[in-house]
């Protein structure tokens, strides 16, 4: 590509000082350079960002063209924050130069990328302490300029939470690709010294879609409520296999036994009528058994605080014919 050549040659003339002035770090700025240039050059473009970022990092100067290489080299691994970052700061440095033509390309493609960019927005969660701000990266966001959309590149994405005398905490959120907004809710945070204030938040949490409204219960508890949800579907189904069993001993006395039930005890309907009330009692002790189990999960996380992240609580479901099985794992 004429543009990616043109890239390469600058660099070098930008670089190419008397070896006795250049600055040792610039020699390796060089160095390294080269090496990602190669590797860009080849399409191994994962190999060749790190390497670009640490030569534009160690030289002593702004090297301009090496930033639009790597610019071109975030786009090329789907990074386009980044990359319009460094395209939005090389486009005034190189008109102040005077290269208008570097200029107006740093600036083409930052117009471009700028409505493609997803961007998170930070909210304020329950309470505010003094001093509020949330870190991600080397960039530091305080309180006061929430309310602007922040361009952050797509996937994971963690961002520490942290204010006077509180502990930070880190919310790890999934941000989508394309233009989107997606809201972050600050968490909240506990004291320095180990006091809870208001729901306990651990030292992590991860957030799907970037809300971190937890509410009073934790992971503990919402798996007591599904738990609950599952005995309380045990009952049911056992009221209704044991009124089905009653009807079919009722029938099987009615027509096939009259009067001699002592003589009829082997019929297939009777059998049938037991089998099914055998089943009913163990479906309503699975279910009965589930519900003490809500009532603990429930106590727990209620008298522990609930929204705790260092629990975790799995439900399994076993259904099959003649096979029926709940069992919950909570982990601490």
């Amino acid at each position: 590509m004429r543009f990616r050549f043109g890239l390469a040659l600058s660099i070098v003339l930008v670089w190419a000082t008397p070896a006795l002035a250049q600055p040792s770090g610039d020699a390796a700025a060089e160095a390294v350079f080269e090496q990602g240039l190669a590797k860009f050059d080849a399409g191994d473009f994962h190999a060749a960002c790190p390497l670009l970022a640490r030569a534009v990092e160690l030289s002593s100067t702004e090297p301009l063209g090496g930033m639009l290489t790597l610019a071109e080299c975030y786009e090329r691994i789907d990074r386009p924050v980044s990359a319009w970052a460094l395209y939005k700061r090389v486009a005034p440095r190189a008109r102040a130069a005077n290269q208008i033509e570097r200029a107006d390309t740093a600036q083409r493609a930052a117009d471009r990328l700028e409505p493609t960019l997803p961007k998170v927005r930070f909210r304020p969660g329950p309470e505010t302490p003094p001093g509020l701000k949330v870190r991600h990266g080397s960039e530091t966001i305080p309180f006061d300029v929430w309310d602007i959309a922040v361009p952050v590149d797509p996937g994971v994405a963690s961002f520490t939470f942290e204010a006077e005398g509180r502990a930070p905490r880190i919310v790890t959120i999934e941000v989508p690709r394309g233009p989107s907004e997606t809201p972050v809710v600050a968490p909240v945070l506990r004291s320095s010294s180990g006091e809870r204030n208001g729901s306990p938040p651990g030292e992590k949490a991860v957030v799907r879609g970037g809300s971190d409204d937890a509410g009073p219960l934790g992971p503990v508890g919402i798996a007591g409520i599904v738990v609950g949800a599952v005995g309380v579907v045990g009952l049911g189904a056992s009221l209704g296999v044991i009124l089905d069993a009653k009807s079919k001993w009722d029938d099987a006395l009615a027509h096939d036994c009259a009067d001699a039930l002592t003589e009829c005890s082997t019929l297939d309907g009777l059998e049938d009528a037991r089998s099914q009330g055998d089943i009913a009692t163990g479906i309503f002790a699975a279910g009965a058994g589930l519900a003490a189990i809500v009532a603990g999960l429930l106590i727990y996380d209620l008298v522990d605080g609930g929204g705790g992240s260092k629990e975790s609580a799995r439900l399994n479901v076993v259904a099959a014919p003649g096979v029926a099985s709940a069992s919950v794992t909570v982990r601490f």
